[in-house]
């Protein structure tokens, strides 16, 4: 903490809606300053490529804010990574440290889809209108 310093902060959770103001989606993450990798990635994912939330959610990331870009290659297609080195980049496998925590939820016309980030904590589950969840005994 500095005087006149701002924190580093790349907070960003999206609220979308569609043309006529209605929600659409919420796409979330915790991470640090690769946030903004997850959101974009499973925004564009969801909304562009109309992927389902959870593989979305579950595809491999890639940070690529400076040299060298941080990649999950055990999630990604095969030749993915090579197809990048072949094209120039540096890579370096993403650690259990960066990992995203993303949670998003889309509103479909047959209700809501939801999506949880299987590399942390956290779950998504779909309730009937007036159903109850009992959390475990501890």
């Amino acid at each position: 903490v500095e005087p006149h310093k701002a924190p580093r902060s790349s907070m960003s959770p999206l609220i979308v809606t569609d043309s006529d103001g209605r929600l659409a989606l919420v796409v979330g993450s915790p991470g640090g300053s690769s946030i903004i990798d997850y959101v974009a990635r499973s925004t564009i994912a969801i909304l562009d490529w109309n992927m389902p939330v959870q593989d979305a959610i579950s595809q491999g990331n890639v940070i690529a804010r400076d040299a060298p870009a941080v990649i999950e290659s055990s999630r990604m297609p095969a030749g993915v990574v090579d197809a990048l080195h072949a094209r120039g980049w540096t890579t370096r496998e993403l650690t259990l440290g960066e990992v995203s925590g993303i949670q998003a939820i889309r509103v479909t016309p047959h209700g809501l889809e939801g999506g949880a980030d299987p590399r942390r904590e956290g779950t998504v589950v779909r309730l009937a209108p007036g159903e109850r969840v009992t959390p475990p005994a501890r």
